[in-house]
C-alpha cells in the first residue's frame, strides 16, 4: 500500500462526507422537510374533517327523519282533536309534541351549523394541502437545480470509493474508520514543522519525544492530543 493510495482514499471519503452534510443541511432541503410536515398535517385535517362531516350529516339526516315523524304524529293528533271526547288528553300530547318539535328544530339547526363549519374546515384544509403541494414542487425544483451538480459529483465519488478503499491495508482502514466514527476528520495528516519541533498537522500540538521517535522509525504515529495518525510526507 502506498501513502498516495491512502491519501487519495481519504480525500475522496472526506469529500463524500462534506457533500452529504451539505445536502442534508441545505436551506432548500430543510424547507422541503418543513413543507412536507405541513402537507401531512393538512392531509390529516382533511381526513379528520371529512370523517367529522360524515358523522354530522348522518346525525342531521336522523334528526330530520325524527322531526318528520313527530310532525306526522302531530297531524294525526290534530285530526283526532275534532271528534275526540278526551280533548284534554290530546291537547296535553300536543303540548308535549310542541316541545319535542322545538327541541328537534334546535338540534337540526345546530347540526346544520356544525356541518357547515366542518365543510368549511374540510375545504380550507384541502386548499392548504394544494398550496403546500405546489410550494413543495416549486421548492423541489429549486433544490434539484441548485444541488444537481453536487449530487452528480457525489455519485461519481461513491462509484470510485470502494475501489480506492480496496487499495488500503485493512489495519490502516480499521484505524481510519475508528477515527472517523469519532468525527475526527481528516484522520491522516502530514507532520508539520522541523524535526526538533514536529507538530500534528490536524490540531498543531507539539509531538512528544516518543512520538517523534516513532514517526522517524515507522513513518507514522498517533497524535497524543487529537488521536489523528501523523505521517511523514
Amino acid at each position: 500500500m502506498s501513502l498516495q493510495d491512502l491519501l487519495t482514499y481519504q480525500k475522496t471519503d472526506v469529500r463524500i462526507k462534506e457533500i452529504r452534510r451539505s445536502l442534508a443541511n441545505s436551506p432548500e432541503k430543510k424547507a422541503l422537510e418543513t413543507i412536507k410536515i405541513g402537507f401531512d398535517e393538512a392531509k390529516k385535517k382533511v381526513i379528520s374533517a371529512e370523517a367529522y362531516a360524515d358523522k354530522i350529516v348522518m346525525a342531521y339526516n336522523d334528526a330530520v327523519t325524527a322531526l318528520n315523524k313527530i310532525c306526522a304524529n302531530t297531524d294525526k293528533l290534530i285530526a283526532q282533536l275534532e271528534t275526540a271526547e278526551n280533548k284534554d288528553e290530546i291537547l296535553a300530547k300536543l303540548d308535549e309534541t310542541k316541545k319535542l318539535v322545538s327541541d328537534m328544530v334546535k338540534k337540526v339547526d345546530d347540526l346544520k351549523n356544525r356541518s357547515d363549519k366542518a365543510i368549511k374546515e374540510y375545504v380550507s384544509a384541502q386548499n392548504d394541502g394544494k398550496k403546500l403541494k405546489d410550494e413543495y414542487a416549486s421548492t423541489n425544483e429549486k433544490y434539484k437545480a441548485k444541488v444537481g451538480k453536487t449530487e452528480e459529483e457525489l455519485k461519481t465519488l461513491e462509484s470510485k470509493v470502494a475501489e480506492l478503499r480496496a487499495k488500503v491495508a485493512k489495519d490502516i482502514l480499521d484505524q481510519y474508520d475508528a477515527l472517523v466514527a469519532q468525527n475526527i476528520l481528516p484522520a491522516f495528516v502530514q507532520v508539520q514543522g522541523e524535526e526538533k519541533s514536529y507538530m500534528c498537522g490536524g490540531c498543531f500540538m507539539a509531538l512528544s519525544q516518543s512520538n517523534k521517535e516513532q514517526l522517524n522509525k515507522a513513518g507514522r504515529c498517533h497524535c497524543d492530543a487529537c488521536k489523528r495518525i501523523i505521517y511523514k510526507g
